[in-house]
């Protein structure tokens, strides 16, 4: 597996996920956020290049800054809108289980759906102000406009708009 663009210590800190939380409950969220949400916005070949530099620790100041300033933000709240979902199960050899604690009441699933969709709405902040920041920098980084045939190419309308039905 390619190098995660977040740390444990990252999702604790910018989000309401609990210290004691163990990691493995939700580090599958930060990488499904990262190879779906992420690598759409970069493209196949800035997202390769981050992850690669990551990876051969050689990332140098001018991608650490990206990465720090714009994608870092955006892959945290991306992980939450993932994660959210799924924290309440665990799945065992013995079946999937839903924890419910002695002690505290468990959040509607409305209440649940207002705190992805909160998480979402920071998520496409950052989002859109990476688009912002790299389409007037692309010369700096010149990977977001290089994939060809069948690489991922970067989505540059960040934008969503959700749609509400009742």
């Amino acid at each position: 597996m390619k190098s995660l663009f977040i740390n444990d210590k990252d999702v604790k800190t910018f989000t309401s996920i609990n210290a004691s939380l163990d990691p493995d409950r939700y580090l599958n969220s930060v990488y499904l956020a990262q190879i779906t949400h992420i690598q759409n916005l970069l493209g196949s070949d800035l997202y390769e290049r981050i992850s690669n530099d990551i990876e051969n620790d050689q990332l140098n100041a001018t991608y650490r800054a990206l990465l720090v300033d714009y994608i870092k933000p955006c892959l945290i709240h991306y992980s939450m809108v993932e994660m959210l979902p799924r924290i309440h199960y665990q799945i065992t050899s013995k079946g999937i289980y839903k924890h419910r604690s002695e002690n505290s009441d468990s959040a509607s699933a409305e209440e649940v759906d207002g705190m992805i969709e909160r998480e979402r709405s920071a998520a496409q902040f950052f989002a859109d102000r990476f688009v912002s920041y790299i389409r007037d920098n692309t010369s700096t980084f010149p990977e977001y406009l290089s994939n060809t045939g069948p690489d991922m190419h970067p989505d540059h309308t960040s934008f969503f708009t959700g749609i509400v039905l009742d």
